[in-house]
């Protein structure tokens, strides 16, 4: 009885090990369904033999997959090699740069000091053809100043008491128009003198009204007579040219 009691044990110990064994072939498998996704890949890049389970569609992807990854590899280990060449390359290029500057910027310098040179030679040309130019136009302009004091002497063409009378009254003859407003402007230097004259002129004509204006921009030869309809001037200036002009006078 003994011995059959000890084969019991034994039979129930084998049973109980060997259903042990089976549950935990099955959860290798289970773990095996579940993980085949995110094992795919080993640590250095090679496929999973546990991939060999699953259909052979399937691991011909993942081999497709895999022949990508080690073309893009490739093309980037090219790429790094294309990059150094490049670098060395604009590194020597930078040498023979800087070799190629400091000849070229003596040559420049060189041709610098040259064009220097000549642009003040010429300015000095240009400015001894200026000063000659100026004393001859100023010769000319005091050839011309004497002989406009010259008529002015022998024609006496001043603004006295006469000259402002014959000055005003063809301004005021063409005017014609006594009841409006006059506005006389003149040198300052001349206002007795027209205040004296258009006094005279208010005794031919009682209605009319006048106002003198100074006006130092005025040259000494020089007045305008307005009203609200016209505007008349006598430029002693003008005048002098236009007798020069009938003269000859150069």
């Amino acid at each position: 009885m003994k011995l059959s009691n000890n084969n019991v044990l034994k039979n129930s110990y084998i049973k109980e090990t060997s259903k042990a064994k089976t549950i935990v072939t099955r959860q290798l498998v289970t773990k095996s369904k579940h993980n085949d996704a995110s094992l795919i890949w080993l640590k250095d890049g090679r496929l999973n033999p546990q991939t060999n389970q699953l259909p052979k569609e399937k691991i011909d992807e993942f081999l497709e997959i895999q022949d990508k990854v080690i073309v893009q590899a490739k093309k980037a280990a090219e790429q790094l090699k294309q990059k150094g060449y490049n670098d060395g390359f604009a590194k020597g290029k930078k040498t023979g740069y800087q070799e190629g500057y400091q000849n070229g910027s003596q040559e420049g310098r060189a041709l610098t000091e040259k064009l220097t040179k000549q642009a003040e030679q010429n300015l000095q040309t240009a400015l001894n053809a200026a000063n000659q130019y100026s004393v001859t136009k100023q010769n000319e302009l005091i050839d011309f100043a004497m002989k406009m004091a010259e008529i002015l002497i022998k024609k006496k063409l001043d603004l006295d008491p006469a000259t402002i009378k014959n000055i005003l009254q063809p301004l005021l003859l063409k005017i014609r128009q006594p009841d409006q407003m006059l506005i006389i402007k003149a040198h300052p230097r001349y206002h007795q003198q027209i205040e004296k004259q258009m006094k005279i002129e208010l005794n031919k004509l009682p209605n009319m009204r006048y106002l003198i204006l100074d006006d130092f921009e005025y040259s000494a030869y020089q007045v305008t007579v307005e009203t609200d309809a016209a505007v008349l001037s006598f430029d002693l200036e003008k005048e002098l040219t236009r007798f020069l002009k009938q003269n000859q006078i150069r």
